[in-house]
């Protein structure tokens, strides 16, 4: 696993902007958790993060995470709403992104995922730097974030962003 930072410390470089005509481009519409939030869209964001999941490249197959697991993660203390970003094509969902507090001046995002109809438009980038831009509004100074090594796609969209990767971690598997 690659784990990498984004210093977002600086003045404000274009990102909400930069995440605003890449949603334009793919077609959709970027908004929050806490501007959507009902049990309804719960719903469809766990139900995406079922599709989502699927493609994440681990070594064993894994079953699905039950609905209030899902909501349990994203009721974290620490998992901000207004920085869960979700990607609409209407009343679809074609991907979302969860950002959490990891420190009190840096911010965590995980879970991005992209519906497979709506992969190569840029949605995965267009939510990653429109949450790094209500981050730092929230005045975090750094956004890290956690990618399998054999996932290229997000680890080139992170790159591309300005992510900085910190030393690789290996996870060991047993059976027991």
């Amino acid at each position: 696993m690659r784990e990498s930072e984004l210093d977002i410390s600086g003045p404000e470089n274009g990102w909400a902007r930069e995440a605003e005509e890449r949603a334009e481009r793919a077609g959709i519409a970027l908004t929050t958790l806490a501007a959507e939030e009902s049990p309804d869209t719960r719903r469809k964001l766990w139900q995406l993060s079922l599709i989502t999941d699927r493609d994440i490249p681990f070594d064993t197959v894994h079953a699905d995470d039950p609905f209030e697991r899902f909501e349990a993660m994203i009721d974290a203390p620490l998992c901000m709403h207004d920085c869960l970003v979700i990607a609409n094509d209407g009343d679809v969902y074609a991907g979302f992104s969860i950002t959490a507090k990891q420190k009190a001046d840096r911010a965590f995002t995980w879970s991005t995922g992209v519906h497979p109809e709506y992969r190569g438009r840029g949605v995965a980038r267009a939510m990653k730097v429109y949450a790094a831009s209500l981050a730092r509004k929230k005045g975090f100074t750094a956004m890290r974030t956690f990618n399998h090594v054999n996932n290229p796609a997000m680890l080139a969209v992170n790159v591309g962003m300005g992510y900085k990767p910190l030393p690789e971690v290996i996870f060991f598997l047993k059976q027991l």
